[in-house]
């Protein structure tokens, strides 16, 4: 698909909220708990488990809440609003035949002339190169 809405609003949110993110007082993400294997696990071993659990699901959490509210600052941007608004409304109609068969002309258009253009850029810096090495003729 040409357009990709959700990669580029993750990547407009992400990098335009980069600074922000990275300037945040948030806690870090805690290092995850080892899980252990319920099929085999002894119960003091579940217990164990849980506390550990329990005490990263606190601080992870925290984190989220933490991270969630700068991004929805970022989110609530007007830019990234219209941004948002505009993209949905787009991914409504992308799929559209009568979009997709406007990109089989746009590529057909390109390839037809692509190879006009550049012959003509050619040919355009061969007289520039031209002019350049010699005078203009005398009238």
């Amino acid at each position: 698909m040409r357009t990709v809405f959700g990669a580029a609003l993750a990547a407009l949110v992400m990098f335009g909220a980069a600074p922000a993110f990275a300037q945040s007082a948030c806690p870090p993400a805690p290092p995850a708990p080892a899980l252990p294997d319920g099929a085999t696990a002894k119960p003091s071993d579940m217990q164990k488990a849980v506390k550990a659990y329990e005490t990263w699901r606190v601080s992870a959490n925290a984190m989220l809440d933490c991270e969630g509210k700068i991004y929805e600052a970022a989110r609530s941007n007007p830019t990234v609003a219209k941004y948002v608004e505009l993209s949905t409304q787009l991914a409504a109609i992308q799929d559209a035949p009568e979009v997709k068969d406007f990109f089989a002309k746009q590529d057909a258009y390109k390839a037809k002339t692509g190879p006009v253009v550049a012959v003509s850029t050619g040919w355009q810096k061969s007289v520039e190169a031209f002019n350049a090495k010699s005078p203009p003729p005398k009238k």
